[in-house]
């Protein structure tokens, strides 16, 4: 069914014909985000720039929200930081920019708005903010905008909404059942979020008495006067009925993974060590729309509302014989004062002076006495209050009570004490500064619980004993100065993804590391002397993605054919499986690459290629044998396509910019599924028919239902040669 249907068509009218600007507007759990996402894909293709910033209010300052604006930025679809263009803020001038800032909550949020569109300066860019207080609204003046209030839904669209959930077959519930929908239905009070999470909690139950029950929990949470504290009252009702490792997993994804940089990957490594059946407990989640289903290559994202309540439910102390969260409440008096208020979750602590540039940890953990034994996590920034050798020397000493510490994650620089510091139970350990941690973790027998490291240090060298960590799922090494591994590094039998940055003294790999039999992912960034990869590479039978740029690598070895699972390969100057899906090849003055071998073609799986170089002068004729849909082109010194190119029955999407091509060859005409061709930067290219490509309606058409997708922001690559129309939303 759909939800806020008339509202998303209202919203789409207003912005495709009034002011620049709209709020959406109401209270948590009503829907704002859900609809912010819908207009999002709706749009995007309309507009050459794109940006979703979730969540503001979950950031320290406007610094950090404008700095992920900038990140997080999207051209055609594509997103800048990750490409190999590069961009400036000041590109923006003009252009259109459709910008969705989720869930601001004061007057600076709407100022950095403002800013943004002044320094856009282009009157077709759209904006779109969430929040819970329209009143903020009040304080903009630069933009003419409309303010939507998000209702709640009446009783007989919250009806049709819970039965979507609790009973996904077309089949109505029984007649036994029947009084008990529209009792609880009654109960979630027209919030879309409580339909979803108690009707999801009750599909399958055919029990009247598990029905009953949950109206009497429903009962009790309206007693709570607070209006957040009653919506997490009644969320709180799936929560309780979760078996303890599920309890766990909900609490450490709220408090500690979500709005981090921790992927999914690396949180399920760490469940798979503490609790086991991590894929099954993590789908139970899914299920019960407790947690967004992302791919492991996302981090964890869940509604605000949830998280609030995860957050909420981990600040008890105590519980399960554990702590998790530390409020002001359980601070002793002398970090409540009124110039140094903190609030301490997950064993962070967040600093509210405005004097301080970041989050930061307290250095006098010791104040809180037997407490600091019960935390789990602890996040420890770079902050004005660790300014001395004293300072680091008193948190590590105080960390060294934490004998229930699981996750450490410190961007504090630390010293070589810190080894000698941890409990023999963390799974989790980011770590900077001037240490010689492995060494010490294998001496003390650390080394079996830790499942993901990542290690910004000099590490000269790895422990001939690093075979010991066989547990470790996920490897960061940064700036390591180790100029090889050691044999035993190919022991590491659950090594499932493992990145090397800025390591620039490192030159080889031993033959031993083949042995990774369940590597999954490797990135060598920036190791500027890696010459080589070693013969055993081939062996890496569970490999689907390689990352090779900045290193003295000139070709891959013949072993590379055999890595049949291979998915996806962005090489820098390197010459390649037949199973490729997606390719970048980006060849820079430094690099080797200039040219593509005849065999290309034999990539008979590849479906998206990116050809980036100033170097490369022609590609091969074997081009035509591939099943390409998707191909970007950017190569400087090409002053032709081969006559093969319209061989290329499968291609739909072109983009050819910066070449020197004067004419296209005869065979274009046969590409028969070509949707758009974007060639604005063309040069000697005067009669070239700009296809306007018809959009899939998988982007174009979003529904409010429950699923995938409503939760997932979907940069869709702009439409060609939009900008010639006077029309910035022509109609469909």
């Amino acid at each position: 069914m759909s939800l806020h249907s008339h509202l998303l068509v209202e919203v789409q009218n207003i912005l495709r014909t009034g002011p620049a600007a709209v709020a959406l507007c109401g209270m948590g759990g009503v829907g704002k985000t859900t609809l912010a996402k819908l207009l999002f894909n709706e749009l995007c293709a309309e507009y050459e720039y794109t940006c979703f910033v979730p969540r503001c209010t979950d950031m320290k300052n406007t610094k950090e929200i404008e700095d992920k604006v900038y990140s997080s930025m999207h051209h055609l679809g594509k997103q800048l930081t990750q490409g190999v263009e590069k961009w400036k803020p000041t590109d923006l001038r003009q252009q259109t920019l459709l910008l969705v800032l989720d869930d601001i909550d004061n007057g600076s949020h709407v100022a950095l708005l403002e800013d943004i569109a002044s320094k856009n300066d282009c009157a077709n860019s759209r904006y779109i903010v969430t929040s819970k207080d329209k009143d903020i609204w009040n304080s903009l003046n630069s933009l003419d905008s409309y303010v939507f209030d998000v209702k709640l839904l009446n009783p007989k669209s919250s009806t049709e909404l819970f039965k979507s959930y609790a009973f996904p077959n077309p089949t109505e519930p029984s007649p036994s059942l029947e009084d008990w929908v529209h009792k609880i239905v009654a109960k979630c009070d027209g919030l879309p979020l409580t339909l979803e999470v108690i009707g999801k909690y009750l599909k399958t139950k055919v029990s009247e008495s598990i029905w009953m029950q949950c109206l009497h929990a429903l009962d009790e949470a309206e007693n709570v006067v607070s209006l957040d504290d009653q919506l997490w009252a009644k969320l709180r009702v799936s929560y309780d009925r979760l078996g303890s490792q599920e309890k766990n997993m909900f609490l450490d994804a709220a408090s500690f993974f979500s709005n981090s940089t921790w992927k999914l990957r690396e949180a399920k490594a760490c469940w798979r060590v503490l609790y086991g059946l991590e894929d099954l407990r993590w789908q139970t989640l899914v299920d019960l729309s407790l947690v967004y289903n992302v791919t492991e290559e996302k981090s964890i994202q869940m509604h605000e509302q949830l998280r609030s309540l995860g957050i909420r439910l981990a600040s008890g102390w105590g519980t399960g014989g554990r702590c998790r969260t530390w409020t002001p409440k359980n601070v002793p008096s002398r970090f409540n004062s009124s110039n140094y208020n903190e609030r301490i979750t997950e064993g962070q602590f967040y600093s509210n002076d405005p004097g301080s540039s970041s989050t930061g940890m307290a250095t006098h953990i010791e104040a809180l006495g037997v407490l600091v034994q019960e935390v789990i996590a602890l996040r420890l920034e770079h902050s004005w209050l660790l300014d001395t050798r004293e300072d680091l020397a008193n948190i590590w000493r105080d960390i060294g009570q934490m004998k229930k510490l699981q996750y450490l994650d410190s961007e504090v620089s630390m010293r070589d004490e810190v080894g000698g510091k941890l409990p023999k139970i963390v799974i989790l350990l980011r770590l900077r500064g001037e240490v010689n941690i492995l060494h010490d973790l294998v001496d003390r027998g650390l080394a079996r619980s830790l499942a993901v490291l990542d290690l910004r240090a000099p590490l000269t060298c790895l422990p001939t004993t690093v075979s010991d960590f066989q547990n470790l799922e996920v490897i960061k090494f940064e700036g390591c100065l180790f100029v090889g591994l050691p044999e035993a590094f190919g022991q590491l039998s659950r090594l499932r993804h493992l990145t090397f940055t800025l390591c620039r003294l490192l030159r080889s790999f031993p033959e031993a590391f083949g042995g990774l039999s369940r590597l999954r992912s490797l990135k060598l960034h920036r190791c500027w002397y890696l010459e080589a990869l070693p013969d055993s590479f081939g062996n890496l039978s569970q490999l689907q993605s390689l990352v090779i740029h900045g290193t003295k690598i000139s070709e891959l070895p013949e072993s590379f054919v055999n890595l049949s699972q291979l998915q996806s390969l962005v090489i820098h100057g390197v010459q390649i499986s037949p199973q490729l899906q997606s390719l970048l090849i980006h060849g820079k003055e430094i690099s080797p690459l200039r040219q593509l071998p005849e065999s290309f073609g034999n990539l008979s799986q590849l479906q998206s290629l990116e050809i980036y170089g100033k170097k490369f002068s022609e590609l091969p004729e074997s081009f035509g044998d591939l099943a390409l849909d998707l191909m970007l082109i950017g190569m400087s010194s090409l002053i032709a396509l081969p006559d093969g190119f319209g061989n290329l029955s499968q291609l739909q999407r072109v983009r050819i910019h910066g070449v020197k091509i004067s004419e296209l060859p005869e065979s274009f005409g046969n590409l028969s599924q070509l949707q758009s061709l974007l060639s604005a930067k063309l040069k000697n290219l005067e009669d070239i028919n700009t296809l306007e490509g018809s959009q899939s309606s998988e982007n174009q058409q979003a529904t409010m239902q429950s699923g995938d997708a409503k939760e997932t922001v979907s940069y869709a690559p702009a439409k060609a040669d939009r900008t010639k129309s006077n029309n910035l939303f022509p109609k469909q």
